[in-house]
C-alpha cells in the first residue's frame, strides 16, 4: 500500500484536558513537519474549546455534532456554525461538519461554505469499507 503522509489526518480528541499544551504542540508540529495533518475533534464540547483551537492551529476543525445536527432548523446552531466556519477559514484550516444526518442539514452546511462532512447521512459504521457513496452531492 502506497499511502502518503498528507493523506493521513490525526485527531486531537476532546475527552482529556491536556495539561502540557506545549508538549502537545511539539508532537503535532513534528507530525506536520513530516507531511501529516491533524484535526481538532468535536470543537465546542469537552476540552476542545476556542482557546484550544487557537493554541494548536489544526489543519481541520471538526464542529461538534451538537452544533450541526438539526442546523437547518435551528437559528442558534446556524449562528454557531457560521461563526466557527469564519474562524476556521481565517486560520487557513478546513471546516468539517460532524453529525450530518439529513439532506436538509447537508444543504444548509454546504450553503454556509463547509469544506468537509461526516455523518450517518453518508453511511453508518460498517465493518467493511464502502466501495462508493450514493449521494446527490458526491
Amino acid at each position: 500500500m502506497n499511502i502518503k503522509p498528507e493523506q493521513i489526518v490525526f485527531e486531537v480528541i476532546e475527552t482529556e484536558d491536556v495539561q502540557d499544551i506545549e508538549h502537545l504542540k511539539n508532537i503535532l508540529n513534528y507530525y506536520r513537519s513530516h507531511g501529516f495533518k491533524y484535526a481538532l475533534d468535536d470543537v465546542g464540547v469537552g476540552y476542545n474549546t476556542l482557546n484550544r483551537l487557537l493554541e494548536v492551529e489544526p489543519d481541520v476543525v471538526k464542529l461538534a455534532f451538537e452544533f450541526t445536527n438539526g442546523v437547518s432548523k435551528n437559528e442558534k446552531q446556524k449562528k454557531v456554525a457560521q461563526e466557527m466556519l469564519a474562524i476556521t477559514h481565517r486560520m487557513g484550516a478546513q471546516a468539517l461538519a460532524e453529525g450530518v444526518e439529513t439532506e436538509e442539514d447537508l444543504k444548509c452546511l454546504i450553503e454556509m461554505g463547509y469544506d468537509l462532512f461526516q455523518g450517518y447521512y453518508f453511511a453508518k459504521p460498517n465493518p467493511k469499507p464502502l466501495k462508493e457513496i450514493h449521494s446527490i452531492y458526491v
